[in-house]
């Protein structure tokens, strides 16, 4: 998804006038925090639910709930994606 968002961004600033293009820039650079803010989030509750340990000091179900998390943050990405691609038209 990130590789995806790179190429919307690219191709939307690239067909903007100079000023609207500071404007995109300021946009996703308040995007790109709140997007570091989220996924802050997801990793602490990550680590909040596997805290609990087998007794081969695995933490349980951690493979499941990394893939969940992996998922909600291509989710936020996702979100961006389509949003920059509805300013393209």
């Amino acid at each position: 998804m990130d590789s995806i968002l790179n190429v919307v961004y690219t191709k939307l600033r690239l067909s903007q006038k100079p000023a609207q293009q500071t404007s995109l820039a300021k946009e996703q650079t308040n995007w790109l925090a709140k997007r570091d803010r989220y996924f802050k989030t997801t990793l602490g509750k990550l680590k909040k639910a596997n805290q609990i340990r087998s007794a081969k000091g695995m933490a349980i179900n951690a493979k499941d709930d990394m893939m969940l998390m992996y998922d909600a943050n291509g989710e936020f990405v996702k979100s961006r994606v389509m949003a920059l691609i509805k300013k393209t038209k």
